[in-house]
Protein backbone atom coordinates (compact mmCIF):
# COMPACT_ATOMS: atom_id res chain seq x y z
CA UNK A 1 0.00 0.00 0.00
CA UNK A 2 1.33 3.43 -0.92
CA UNK A 3 1.78 5.91 1.90
CA UNK A 4 1.31 9.66 1.55
CA UNK A 5 4.64 10.56 3.14
CA UNK A 6 4.32 14.24 2.20
CA UNK A 7 1.01 14.54 4.10
CA UNK A 8 2.37 12.70 7.15
CA UNK A 9 5.38 15.02 7.19
CA UNK A 10 3.16 18.11 6.82
CA UNK A 11 0.89 17.01 9.68
CA UNK A 12 3.86 16.25 11.93
CA UNK A 13 5.41 19.63 11.24
CA UNK A 14 2.36 21.93 11.18
CA UNK A 15 4.35 24.81 9.74
CA UNK A 16 4.27 22.97 6.41
CA UNK A 17 0.56 22.16 6.49
CA UNK A 18 -0.52 25.43 4.88
CA UNK A 19 1.98 24.80 2.10
CA UNK A 20 0.47 21.35 1.64
CA UNK A 21 -3.03 22.87 1.38
CA UNK A 22 -1.78 25.46 -1.11
CA UNK A 23 -0.17 22.68 -3.17
CA UNK A 24 -3.39 20.65 -3.28
CA UNK A 25 -5.47 23.69 -4.18
CA UNK A 26 -3.44 25.59 -6.71
CA UNK A 27 -0.37 23.66 -7.85
CA UNK A 28 -1.63 20.11 -8.14
CA UNK A 29 -5.01 21.22 -9.52
CA UNK A 30 -4.05 24.30 -11.51
CA UNK A 31 -5.59 22.91 -14.71
CA UNK A 32 -9.01 22.70 -13.00
CA UNK A 33 -9.05 26.18 -11.54
CA UNK A 34 -10.18 28.21 -14.56
CA UNK A 35 -12.36 25.72 -16.43
CA UNK A 36 -15.86 26.59 -17.62
CA UNK A 37 -17.15 23.50 -15.81
CA UNK A 38 -15.85 21.94 -12.60
CA UNK A 39 -18.20 18.94 -12.40
CA UNK A 40 -17.15 15.50 -13.55
CA UNK A 41 -19.68 15.49 -16.41
CA UNK A 42 -20.63 19.20 -16.64
CA UNK A 43 -23.59 18.86 -14.29
CA UNK A 44 -22.78 22.33 -12.97
CA UNK A 45 -23.51 23.86 -16.40
CA UNK A 46 -26.99 22.36 -16.19
CA UNK A 47 -27.39 23.82 -12.69
CA UNK A 48 -26.18 27.25 -13.80
CA UNK A 49 -28.74 27.26 -16.61
CA UNK A 50 -31.55 26.03 -14.34
CA UNK A 51 -30.80 28.70 -11.72
CA UNK A 52 -29.93 31.45 -14.22
CA UNK A 53 -32.23 33.95 -12.47
CA UNK A 54 -31.04 33.06 -8.96
CA UNK A 55 -28.25 35.36 -7.82
CA UNK A 56 -27.80 34.47 -4.14
CA UNK A 57 -28.84 30.84 -3.85
CA UNK A 58 -28.16 28.38 -1.05
CA UNK A 59 -26.81 24.83 -1.40
CA UNK A 60 -25.97 21.86 0.81
CA UNK A 61 -23.24 19.50 -0.37
CA UNK A 62 -22.92 16.16 1.46
CA UNK A 63 -19.65 14.58 0.38
CA UNK A 64 -18.11 17.80 -0.93
CA UNK A 65 -14.57 16.35 -1.34
CA UNK A 66 -12.65 19.20 -3.05
CA UNK A 67 -13.43 22.93 -3.36
CA UNK A 68 -13.37 22.95 -7.17
CA UNK A 69 -11.91 19.76 -8.69
CA UNK A 70 -14.86 17.61 -9.73
CA UNK A 71 -17.09 19.90 -7.66
CA UNK A 72 -20.75 20.55 -8.49
CA UNK A 73 -21.25 23.75 -6.49
CA UNK A 74 -18.13 25.79 -7.25
CA UNK A 75 -19.60 27.37 -10.38
CA UNK A 76 -22.61 28.45 -8.29
CA UNK A 77 -20.25 29.73 -5.59
CA UNK A 78 -18.41 31.84 -8.18
CA UNK A 79 -21.79 33.27 -9.21
CA UNK A 80 -22.47 34.55 -5.69
CA UNK A 81 -24.07 31.52 -4.02
CA UNK A 82 -23.07 30.15 -0.62
CA UNK A 83 -23.89 27.05 1.34
CA UNK A 84 -22.90 24.25 3.67
CA UNK A 85 -20.21 21.76 2.66
CA UNK A 86 -19.95 18.49 4.59
CA UNK A 87 -17.26 15.83 4.44
CA UNK A 88 -15.87 13.24 6.86
CA UNK A 89 -12.33 14.15 5.77
CA UNK A 90 -10.74 16.98 7.75
CA UNK A 91 -8.24 17.63 4.96
CA UNK A 92 -11.10 18.29 2.54
CA UNK A 93 -12.71 20.71 4.98
CA UNK A 94 -9.40 22.51 5.51
CA UNK A 95 -9.15 22.97 1.74
CA UNK A 96 -12.69 24.40 1.67
CA UNK A 97 -11.90 26.79 4.52
CA UNK A 98 -9.04 28.22 2.46
CA UNK A 99 -10.69 28.30 -0.96
CA UNK A 100 -14.33 28.96 -0.01
CA UNK A 101 -14.51 31.07 3.16
CA UNK A 102 -18.03 32.31 2.36
CA UNK A 103 -19.37 28.78 2.95
CA UNK A 104 -19.90 26.92 6.21
CA UNK A 105 -17.59 23.89 6.01
CA UNK A 106 -18.19 21.04 8.46
CA UNK A 107 -16.20 17.88 9.11
CA UNK A 108 -18.52 14.99 9.93
CA UNK A 109 -19.93 11.90 8.28
CA UNK A 110 -23.62 11.96 7.43
CA UNK A 111 -25.31 8.58 7.71
CA UNK A 112 -28.62 7.21 8.97
CA UNK A 113 -27.47 7.24 12.61
CA UNK A 114 -25.63 9.28 15.24
CA UNK A 115 -22.42 8.15 16.88
CA UNK A 116 -19.13 6.78 15.66
CA UNK A 117 -19.02 4.64 12.54
CA UNK A 118 -16.38 2.97 10.42
CA UNK A 119 -15.18 4.41 7.15
CA UNK A 120 -12.97 2.87 4.50
CA UNK A 121 -10.01 4.72 2.99
CA UNK A 122 -8.49 3.47 -0.30
CA UNK A 123 -4.73 3.29 -0.80
CA UNK A 124 -4.09 5.48 2.26
CA UNK A 125 -5.12 8.49 0.16
CA UNK A 126 -7.06 11.13 2.14
CA UNK A 127 -7.99 12.99 -1.07
CA UNK A 128 -9.46 9.96 -2.80
CA UNK A 129 -12.95 10.33 -4.26
CA UNK A 130 -13.73 6.75 -3.18
CA UNK A 131 -13.79 7.02 0.61
CA UNK A 132 -16.92 5.22 1.80
CA UNK A 133 -18.78 4.37 5.01
CA UNK A 134 -20.21 1.20 3.42
CA UNK A 135 -18.07 -1.91 3.91
CA UNK A 136 -19.76 -3.83 1.08
CA UNK A 137 -19.30 -0.92 -1.30
CA UNK A 138 -15.61 -0.64 -0.36
CA UNK A 139 -15.22 -4.22 -1.57
CA UNK A 140 -17.09 -3.40 -4.79
CA UNK A 141 -14.84 -0.40 -5.41
CA UNK A 142 -11.78 -2.40 -4.43
CA UNK A 143 -12.59 -5.06 -7.02
CA UNK A 144 -13.61 -2.49 -9.65
CA UNK A 145 -10.64 -0.12 -9.32
CA UNK A 146 -8.02 -2.31 -7.68
CA UNK A 147 -8.03 -0.30 -4.45
CA UNK A 148 -6.82 -1.58 -1.11
CA UNK A 149 -8.97 -0.28 1.75
CA UNK A 150 -8.05 0.43 5.36
CA UNK A 151 -10.63 0.90 8.14
CA UNK A 152 -10.91 3.94 10.43
CA UNK A 153 -13.57 5.45 12.71
CA UNK A 154 -15.24 8.84 12.47
CA UNK A 155 -18.07 10.87 13.98
CA UNK A 156 -21.42 10.47 12.24
CA UNK A 157 -24.72 12.36 12.40
CA UNK A 158 -28.07 11.66 10.84
CA UNK A 159 -29.65 14.49 8.87
CA UNK A 160 -32.16 15.42 11.55
CA UNK A 161 -29.44 15.83 14.20
CA UNK A 162 -27.20 17.71 11.81
CA UNK A 163 -29.94 20.15 10.82
CA UNK A 164 -30.77 20.84 14.48
CA UNK A 165 -27.16 21.40 15.49
CA UNK A 166 -26.47 23.80 12.62
CA UNK A 167 -29.95 25.33 12.36
CA UNK A 168 -28.55 28.86 12.41
CA UNK A 169 -27.00 28.28 9.00
CA UNK A 170 -30.08 26.84 7.34
CA UNK A 171 -32.79 28.34 5.20
CA UNK A 172 -34.73 27.12 2.20
CA UNK A 173 -32.36 24.99 0.11
CA UNK A 174 -32.13 25.61 -3.61
CA UNK A 175 -29.73 22.76 -4.38
CA UNK A 176 -29.05 19.66 -2.25
CA UNK A 177 -26.34 17.20 -3.28
CA UNK A 178 -25.54 13.74 -1.90
CA UNK A 179 -22.41 11.91 -3.06
CA UNK A 180 -21.12 9.55 -0.39
CA UNK A 181 -20.00 6.45 -2.27
CA UNK A 182 -22.61 3.77 -1.75
CA UNK A 183 -24.46 5.23 1.25
CA UNK A 184 -26.42 7.76 -0.83
CA UNK A 185 -29.78 5.98 -0.89
CA UNK A 186 -29.58 5.03 2.78
CA UNK A 187 -29.06 8.68 3.73
CA UNK A 188 -31.73 9.89 1.29
CA UNK A 189 -34.28 7.57 2.91
CA UNK A 190 -33.36 8.86 6.37
CA UNK A 191 -34.39 12.42 5.38
CA UNK A 192 -38.02 13.49 5.58
CA UNK A 193 -38.46 14.75 2.03
CA UNK A 194 -41.91 16.11 2.85
CA UNK A 195 -40.33 18.56 5.29
CA UNK A 196 -37.16 19.30 3.33
CA UNK A 197 -37.72 22.58 1.51
CA UNK A 198 -35.51 22.01 -1.51
CA UNK A 199 -35.89 22.74 -5.22
CA UNK A 200 -33.32 20.35 -6.74
CA UNK A 201 -31.67 17.21 -5.43
CA UNK A 202 -28.60 15.71 -7.05
CA UNK A 203 -27.63 12.21 -5.95
CA UNK A 204 -25.14 9.63 -7.14
CA UNK A 205 -26.95 6.52 -8.38
CA UNK A 206 -24.69 4.16 -10.29
CA UNK A 207 -25.14 0.52 -11.22
CA UNK A 208 -22.15 -0.47 -9.10
CA UNK A 209 -24.20 -0.70 -5.92
CA UNK A 210 -26.70 -3.43 -6.77
CA UNK A 211 -30.28 -2.24 -7.15
CA UNK A 212 -29.65 1.15 -5.54
CA UNK A 213 -29.99 3.01 -8.85
CA UNK A 214 -33.49 1.68 -9.58
CA UNK A 215 -34.53 2.08 -5.94
CA UNK A 216 -33.26 5.68 -5.85
CA UNK A 217 -35.24 6.63 -8.96
CA UNK A 218 -38.36 4.91 -7.63
CA UNK A 219 -38.01 6.50 -4.20
CA UNK A 220 -37.59 10.02 -5.57
CA UNK A 221 -40.54 9.66 -7.94
CA UNK A 222 -42.73 8.37 -5.11
CA UNK A 223 -41.89 11.58 -3.22
CA UNK A 224 -42.97 13.82 -6.11
CA UNK A 225 -39.52 14.43 -7.59
CA UNK A 226 -39.15 14.40 -11.36
CA UNK A 227 -35.86 13.56 -13.07
CA UNK A 228 -34.39 16.42 -15.08
CA UNK A 229 -30.98 14.88 -15.78
CA UNK A 230 -29.71 11.31 -15.71
CA UNK A 231 -26.19 10.57 -16.97
CA UNK A 232 -26.07 7.02 -15.56
CA UNK A 233 -23.98 8.22 -12.63
CA UNK A 234 -25.84 11.20 -11.17
CA UNK A 235 -29.49 12.15 -11.03
CA UNK A 236 -30.72 15.72 -10.81
CA UNK A 237 -34.33 15.84 -9.69
CA UNK A 238 -36.86 18.63 -9.24
CA UNK A 239 -39.16 18.75 -6.24
CA UNK A 240 -42.77 19.02 -7.40
CA UNK A 241 -43.77 20.46 -4.02
CA UNK A 242 -41.34 23.40 -4.08
CA UNK A 243 -40.82 24.52 -7.68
Amino acid sequence: MKKNYFLHFALKYRIFYKLYLFYNLYVRNLKYYSKKSYSQFEEDLFLKKYFKNKKNGFFVDIGCHHPFRGNNTYLLYKSGWSGVNIDLNQLSIDLFNVARPRDKNICTAISNKDGFIKYYLPNNNPLSTEITIEEKFSKVLGDHHGNEYKTFKTKSMNWSSFEKEYKDFFKEIDFFKIDIEGADLKVLKSIDLNKLKVKLIMIEASDLNGNDRKETISYLKSNNFSILLDNNLNLICENGNFI
